[in-house]
This record gives structure tokens, sequence and C-alpha cells, in this order.
């Protein structure tokens, strides 16, 4: 008998939102621009080479991902604080006018026929409102919202208290997320297959934590 894969093993996919099923490009470049714009008055020399390296610095800290970025670009708490106060009810709207991923309901079904889907998201519980209005809401079996389990990543009480109530095993498990250093190095530690949604061509992509990389969508359906 061949010893079984660890595709064959995975019975649960989990699903970030941002960036995986939901396009932030936009955002992204918002947040980019608007973070740097700021650490410059404080730090001129500050480049946007930098801007990369802070980030999955900055995704590895617990709270807000904004107010991480600007403390480590600005050396200052207590201002990256206040600046994230300053933008966020700008960056909130800039994410709710972000578009669904074309082609994410029809991946979603299909793969709904042979596995249980779950979320594991950083993200307010008014985005099940756009999963409902993309069709996507009834296919997942599991909806781990962090401002619903007052937990977020990369704490892995998170991705724990969302495998409990899924009653899924982490080696069964598989989780999809665009951001290495937030979710999948602790996916990776608690045992579950990790994917890596690679939509900013990122080349130093750690073997070690990644088991699979994606550029779009449907490739997940060349691996489960």
């Amino acid at each position: 008998m061949k010893p079984e894969t660890s595709q064959q093993r995975i019975k649960w996919i989990f699903f970030d939102i941002g960036g995986v099923l939901r396009d932030e490009s936009e955002y992204n470049i918002w947040r980019k621009d608007i973070l740097l714009s700021q650490a410059k008055k404080i730090k001129p020399k500050i480049s946007e080479e930098d801007f990369e390296d802070v980030v999955k610095q900055a995704s590895k800290m617990h709270g807000s991902l904004r107010q991480n970025i600007l403390e480590i670009l600005t050396g200052d708490k207590e201002l990256a604080e206040k600046i994230k106060n300053e933008i966020h009810a700008q960056g909130t709207k800039i994410l709710q006018n972000m578009p669904i991923i074309p082609n994410a309901l029809e991946v979603i079904k299909k793969l709904s026929k042979n596995y249980s889907l779950g979320i594991i998201s950083n993200y307010s519980s008014d985005i099940k409102n756009v999963l409902r209005q993309a069709g996507l809401f009834g296919h997942f079996k599991v909806l781990g919202i962090s401002e619903d389990y007052g937990l977020h990543k990369p704490d892995p009480a998170f991705f724990k208290a969302v495998l409990k109530d899924a009653k899924a095993k982490p080696e069964e498990s598989a989780m999809i997320d665009d951001n290495i250093e937030r979710s999948l190095d602790v996916a990776k530690q608690l045992g579950i297959t990790t994917v890596f949604f690679n939509s900013t061509n990122r080349q130093d992509i750690p073997e070690d934590i990644v088991d699979f990389t994606i550029c779009s969508l449907p490739d997940l359906l060349n691996i489960f």
C-alpha cells in the first residue's frame, strides 16, 4: 500500500479573507503610501525598499499591523498609535470597497464538494455580509473571524480555537494565506499544511514554512 500524501490526509481547508478571497491590492497600495509618508516626517531617509522587510517583521507582532509597521519605521510607539487611530476611518472605508477575487465562488464551490471549508481571518464581523453578498457564506462550515473570537493572528490561540470549533485536527487541515509571517508560520508550527497565495510575486519563500505556493485561487484545484 502506498503511503498517504499530505493532500490525501486533508479534510479541512481554512482560508484567510484579505488577499485570498478578497482583492486588497488597492488597499495595500494605500497602506504603503500613507504609512511611508507619515514615517518620513520623522525619518526622511526611510525608503520604499525598507517597507516590505518592515511588513514581514511587523507581521510577526501581535496587535494592529498598521501600528506595528509605523512603530518599527519611526521607533516611536505612542506616535505610531496616534497615527494609526487618525487613519483608521480612511482605511476602513477603502477596505469596504475591495472586491471579491474573480473565480473565488467557483473554486470554493468545487472544493466544498470534497472538503470542509473554514475561515481564519483578522477581520471585523461585518465581513460576513460581504461573504453573503458574494454567495460564499454558506460554503464555510466554520467562520473564524477575529472580532468574533477576540483573538487575532499571529496568536496560535486563534488557530487552536477555530480548529476546536471545527473539530478539525491540524494534521488533517490546510491553511491558505497571503501572509507567511502572520499566519503560515504559526499554522506550520501547529502541524497544519500551508499554502502561500503569492499574489505579489514574492521571491524569498521559506521552504521550511510553506508547503505549497499558488499564484491564483484556481491553482488550489491542482493541489486538492
